[in-house]
């Protein structure tokens, strides 16, 4: 069986005298077993009983010393794994909300992404997510992709689709098509806010194929079509035949306006990316999903009783215009509209008058002239006022009043006839037409 020491009796042992002082129990921690055989020892089993009795006895502090190091050391692993989980919760909702300090120290030029050559109607994704092609394209947006490896995808039919990679910072696995950082690829209203990656969507007319450059043409054509008008000219009316000679028709005629895409007969057609006032055929826009288009406005005349044309004076290149067309791709096909851009309008040949008044006099200030015409029947022709300037050189409220139509310019009101003496009068027809329309500001 085992023994418990107890505690000696005698005058260690509590009494009924409240003056001596109440020994405490002894804690668990506190209370020391020894378990012995109930055998009778031999000599040498009691000199080794009672060695190891000592020794547990000696170990007994050090035992309480351990035991109390190892609960503080738990109770500070503890503690310290509490902090860790509580700065965790703290900067998980930080992380989300702003760029990590290592993004900001990568160069701008290489963190922001601008899009240019884009159909203005195409699916661009970053990363899987949709983005707005037009908004960023348009706006000239900058678009802060975040640190790490990326895939874009634009598709916008008839145009190739695009797959590619890069990566922020740049890597020289990056496969993305890019265009350089400079003036040549911002439009006046499509400037960036900062150096960057500018991609190139490649969904422009640059990167079409010539029957698919012939098919947008057609649309241009088929959306002027829209703009046709004629009018009847009476005996006495001015018009300019095709070898480009002034004639006075001497029987009533058919005069129709036509509008069309100015095409150089000895190149075809022809695409320039760049938008300029140098446009010859097709250029590009400012407007994303745009292109601009230089126009030409084409006289054919038939005869009023059998419809017979017997003359067709065509717009010069000189004389075009550039008006600007949204593009769409609808079944198989494009679709052009007319978007009048800024000041863009469409011109009967108006444009046209600068040029035959240059010489006519010395009084004319070309610079301030103004013109109108009949929007819905553009085939009436138009009135063109030109201010005169007094002896010291001011400018007047005096017009010179001219109507143009067919190509043929003539004189209209008195100060028309006198400072311009080269220029015919206009017959009673097309003295009534003028009069149809009011000049802006005079």
């Amino acid at each position: 069986m085992g023994n418990m020491t107890l505690p000696p009796s005698g005058a260690d042992t509590p009494s009924g005298d409240a003056s001596q002082p109440a020994h405490h129990l002894p804690l668990e921690s506190e209370v020391e077993y020894e378990i012995t055989s109930l055998r009778t020892p031999g000599p040498h089993q009691t000199q080794t009983v009672g060695g190891l009795v000592a020794f547990r006895r000696a170990l007994a502090p050090l035992r309480r010393l351990l035991m109390s190091r190892s609960r503080r050391l738990l109770f500070g692993a503890l503690a310290t794994l509490i902090i860790l989980l509580l700065i965790a919760l703290t900067l998980q909702g930080t992380i989300g909300q702003s760029h990590l300090d290592t993004t900001r120290l990568i160069p701008t030029s290489q963190r922001f992404l601008y899009f240019a050559n884009g159909a203005g109607r195409g699916i661009l994704r970053l990363d899987g997510h949709f983005l707005d092609e037009a908004s960023l394209e348009g706006s000239g947006i900058a678009l802060d992709a975040g640190f790490g490896w990326h895939t874009l995808d634009y598709s916008a039919l008839p145009f190739a689709p695009l797959r590619c990679h890069f990566t922020v910072p740049t890597a020289p696995g990056d496969t993305c098509p890019l265009l350089p950082y400079t003036t040549s690829v911002k439009g006046p209203d499509r400037f960036y806010s900062g150096p960057g990656r500018v991609i190139n969507l490649r969904a422009s007319p640059a990167y079409l194929p010539a029957r698919q450059l012939a098919a947008l043409g057609a649309a241009i054509n088929r959306a002027l079509t829209q703009f046709s008008s004629s009018v009847i000219l009476a005996v006495g009316d001015h018009y300019r035949s095709a070898d480009g000679r002034l004639h006075v028709d001497n029987r009533p005629l058919i005069a129709t306006l036509r509008f069309r895409l100015s095409v150089d007969p000895a190149r075809g057609l022809a695409y320039n990316a760049n938008p300029s006032s140098d446009c010859m055929m097709l250029c590009g826009a400012d407007l994303p999903g745009s292109i601009t288009a230089s126009v030409v406005a084409d006289w054919l005349y038939t005869n009023l009783q059998n419809g017979a044309v017997f003359d067709h004076l065509s717009g010069a290149p000189d004389s075009s215009q550039l008006l600007t067309f949204a593009l769409t791709w609808d079944a198989g096909h494009w679709i052009a509209t007319f978007v009048p851009y800024r000041y863009q309008s469409l011109d009967p040949d108006c444009a046209a008058a600068p040029t035959l008044l240059e010489h006519a006099s010395s009084a004319f200030d070309l610079n301030d002239l103004v013109w109108n015409s009949n929007a819905l029947a553009m085939a009436q022709g138009c009135l063109i006022g030109v201010p005169l300037f007094d002896a010291q050189g001011n400018k007047t409220n005096t017009y010179a009043d001219f109507f143009m139509r067919c190509g043929a310019l003539v004189a209209v009101n008195a100060a028309a006839r006198r400072d311009a003496p080269a220029i015919p009068s206009a017959s009673p027809n097309e003295m009534q037409a003028a009069n149809s329309y009011y000049l802006p500001g005079a």
